[in-house]
């Protein structure tokens, strides 16, 4: 099959799942898109992060994405090989799937007309960081998947992972889902569970949601691929839809003793 990804360029938790995900697609043609995310990237997020999870959690996630990108710039000047992605370049680079990194929006229409050129079998979002319109939606042949972190419909939108830890969820899922126009509400294709442990962090539950993606991803695709495509009824009356989580919600967390790395 023809797959396009779309997604972010983001290194700790979604260059490794990408880096799986392609190694196991390997029969398949990808192409792999890159957006940015909108109204001002990592410095909005730095911002935010201090914010609402402090700034020692800020510090040592921001060390950790240094860290990455020097791993990034010596495998890319063949000094070293490390042994995960540590960008999502990385896990393309390896793979020999070409990278295209686009600053607009992918609803633009040089973004489409570039799908229907490539006429693509399956598109899949890994955090994409827009909605995406109908217009793109329309031009897979088979099928338009996205992977997300958390429990459908319970738990639509943004940070799946850590609203249910919040929500003191003993197991968290991430879903497969066919797109829709609206957010997180198309028919669900595969489902992965994963436990969250007494001891679990926020940030060891949002690995684990990652992780959990990329199974439920190649079910996904090798159900469609096989013609054998069956869903389950998506109904987002029956969750709501999240946002970022408040610094008094991360307050309310820790209280419960839970920590954030």
């Amino acid at each position: 099959m023809r797959l396009v990804f779309f997604t972010q360029d983001e290194a700790i938790m979604l260059a490794p799942m990408l880096d799986d995900v392609l190694a196991a697609c390997s029969e398949h043609e990808c192409r792999v898109y890159v957006f940015r995310p909108p109204g001002g990237g990592r410095l909005r997020d730095l911002r935010w992060a201090a914010r609402t999870v402090g700034i020692g959690y800020t510090v040592r996630t921001g060390a950790e994405y240094v860290h990455r990108r020097l791993l990034e710039a010596g495998e890319r000047l063949g000094l070293w090989r490390s042994g995960r992605a540590p960008s999502v370049a990385a896990a393309t680079r390896r793979r020999g799937v070409p990278l295209i990194r686009w600053t607009g929006s992918p609803n633009a229409p040089e973004v489409v007309a570039a799908l229907r050129a490539f006429e693509p079998d399956v598109l899949v979002s890994i955090a994409c960081p827009r909605v995406l319109d109908e217009a793109v939606l329309a031009v897979p042949r088979l099928a338009c998947l996205n992977v997300h972190g958390g429990r459908l419909p319970a738990y639509r939108g943004m940070h799946s992972a850590f609203w249910q830890l919040y929500h003191g969820e003993a197991a968290g899922v991430t879903t497969v889902h066919l797109m829709a126009a609206d957010v997180d509400a198309g028919p669900i294709v595969t489902e992965e569970p994963w436990q969250v442990a007494a001891t679990d962090t926020w940030h060891g539950v949002m690995r684990k949601s990652r992780a959990a993606g990329v199974p439920a991803l190649l079910r996904a695709l090798n159900l469609v691929q096989n013609g054998r495509l069956s869903v389950k009824p998506n109904d987002p009356s029956r969750g709501r839809r999240f946002g970022k989580p408040t610094r008094e919600h991360v307050v309310r967390l820790r209280a419960r003793g839970v920590r954030l790395r």
